[in-house]
C-alpha cells in the first residue's frame, strides 16, 4: 500500500515539475523592475554643415543603467545629484552614441551648459500628477560641404550612420525612437530674412540598442526640392504598435504574465478563462484610451505598487477556492482597469504619431492582447495532461499561486518603500 502511494506521489511531483520550474524562472527574473523597456526619443536635425542629435534622457535609465543606483528609482532627489553625475552621464553617452560618414566615425563637439544649473527634474502629466521629466543632451557634428565629400570618397551621395548602444550590461531593453529633420537652403534665392526652409520630418525609425540607420546626405537644393514624405500609413501604424503591445507583455511585461497566469492557473477550463480573460481586456482597453486620450491618468508610484497588489489578490484568491466565482469577473475587471494605466506609459513612451492616434491605440492593445493570449497558451502547453486531474489544485495551482503571491507581494512593499 504504501509503496504504490509513494509512486503515485513521485508522478504527481514530475508532472507538476514543470509548471514549478517556470514558476520560480519568472520569480527570478529580476523581480525588482517588472517594465525592461525604455523608449528614448531622439531627435536629429541634418544640416549641409552639421548634424545635431538631441536626446530625451529617461531619469530613471541613467539612475539604474549608468550610475547603478538600483532599478527601483525613477528621478534624480535634487540637482545637485544630477549635476554630480553628469561628467559620468556625459562619457556613458558620448561613448554610446555612433555617428559615422561613409564608415568612418565622427566626433561630437564638446557638451557645455549641461545640464543646467538649477534642471527642472519634475513636470505636471495629464491628470495633474507630478512625474519625472526627460534631460535632453545635445551633441553637435560638424560634417564636411557634401560635394567635397563626394569627391574624396567617390560616391554621388556620401551616407550617414547612426546607431545606439546605451545602456548595456544591464537588463534594460532600450528602444531609440529616431526622428530625423533635413534643413536645408532653398534653391531660388533666400528669403530677405535670410532664413533656410523649414525642417521637415522624416518617418521615425525604432532602434534596439547595437543597431543603426543609414541615410543619404542629399545636396540641400534636392532637399528642398523633394516633395514631403508620405504618412506611414494606418497599416504599418498598425503593425508597428501592434509588435510594440506584444513585446510590452512578452518578454518585458514580467507583471502582466504573472497576472495572466494567475487567471490561468484557478482554472484553465476554457469557458471561465475566456471570461475572466475579457473582463481583463474590456477593462484596460477602456483605461489605456482615456489616458492617451488625456482624460485620466494616475503616476507610476501609484500604478505600479496596484499593480503587484493585484497580482497578489489573484493568486491568493486561486488558494481560497477552486473555482471561478461571479466575484472573480468584477475583481479581474477592475484590476483591468490599473492595468490599462500602466500599458499606458508604454505606450506614451513610444510617442504617439500625429494623426495616427487610432491605428496607433489599436495596434497595441491588440499586440497586448497578443501577448496574453501567448502566455496562456504557453501555460497550456506546460501543463498539458495534468490540468484536469483531481490533483492538479492542490499539486501545481496551489504551490505556483503561493509563488506567484510572495512575488507579487514583495513588489508590492518594494514598489511603495522605494516609489512606484
Amino acid at each position: 500500500m504504501i509503496v504504490p502511494c509513494f509512486a503515485a506521489a513521485v508522478r504527481r511531483f514530475a508532472a507538476a515539475r514543470w509548471v514549478w520550474a517556470a514558476a520560480l524562472l519568472l520569480a527570478l527574473v529580476s523581480p525588482a523592475q517588472a517594465h525592461k523597456t525604455s523608449v528614448t526619443a531622439v531627435r536629429a536635425e541634418l544640416a549641409q554643415d552639421r548634424l545635431t542629435l538631441t536626446l530625451d534622457l529617461h531619469q530613471a535609465d541613467l539612475l539604474h543603467a549608468v550610475l547603478r543606483e538600483g532599478s527601483d528609482r525613477h528621478a534624480f532627489r535634487d540637482a545637485q545629484e544630477l549635476l554630480d553625475a553628469a561628467d559620468a552621464v556625459l562619457a556613458h553617452v558620448r561613448e554610446n552614441v555612433h555617428v559615422a560618414l561613409d564608415g568612418q566615425p565622427l566626433t561630437p563637439a564638446p557638451v557645455r551648459g549641461w545640464p543646467a544649473e538649477r534642471p527642472e527634474l519634475q513636470t505636471t502629466g495629464p491628470g495633474g500628477l507630478s512625474e519625472p521629466t526627460t534631460l535632453p543632451l545635445t551633441f553637435v557634428y560638424a560634417l564636411p560641404a557634401h560635394s567635397d565629400t563626394a569627391e574624396a570618397r567617390g560616391a554621388a551621395n556620401p551616407r550617414l550612420q547612426i546607431g545606439f548602444t546605451l545602456y548595456g550590461g544591464t537588463e534594460l531593453s532600450p528602444i531609440f525612437d529616431l526622428q530625423l529633420r533635413r534643413v536645408g537652403t532653398p534653391p531660388t534665392p533666400p528669403a530677405t530674412n535670410g532664413e533656410q526652409t523649414a525642417a521637415r520630418p522624416e518617418p521615425s525609425h525604432f532602434l534596439a540598442r547595437g543597431e543603426s540607420r543609414s541615410f543619404d546626405l542629399a545636396p540641400p537644393a534636392a532637399v528642398a526640392a523633394a516633395p514631403a514624405p508620405p504618412d506611414e500609413g494606418f497599416l504599418p501604424t498598425l503593425f508597428r504598435f501592434g509588435a510594440l503591445g506584444m513585446r510590452h507583455i512578452l518578454p518585458d511585461g514580467l507583471d502582466h504574465i504573472l497576472f495572466v497566469l494567475g487567471l490561468y492557473l484557478l482554472s484553465p477550463k476554457l469557458r471561465p478563462l475566456l471570461l475572466q480573460v475579457t473582463a481583463f481586456t474590456l477593462a484596460h482597453s477602456l483605461t489605456l484610451a482615456l489616458s492617451v486620450l488625456g482624460i485620466f491618468s494616475l503616476p507610476s508610484s501609484v500604478i505600479e505598487p496596484l499593480i503587484a497588489l493585484s497580482i497578489a489578490v489573484i493568486a491568493l484568491e486561486n488558494l481560497a477556492t477552486r473555482r471561478v466565482r461571479p466575484w472573480r469577473w468584477a475583481v479581474v475587471f477592475v484590476f483591468g482597469l490599473v492595468h490599462g494605466l500602466g500599458f499606458a506609459g508604454g505606450l506614451q513612451e513610444a510617442g504617439l504619431p500625429p494623426g495616427r492616434l487610432l491605428p496607433a491605440l489599436l495596434g497595441f492593445n491588440l499586440g497586448v492582447e497578443a501577448g496574453q493570449l501567448s502566455v496562456i497558451l504557453i501555460a497550456a502547453a506546460v501543463t498539458f495532461g495534468v490540468s484536469r486531474k483531481e490533483w492538479y489544485p492542490r499539486y501545481v495551482a496551489a504551490p505556483a499561486s503561493l509563488l506567484i503571491a510572495g512575488v507579487g507581494l514583495f513588489w508590492t512593499v518594494q514598489r511603495i518603500w522605494f516609489g512606484g
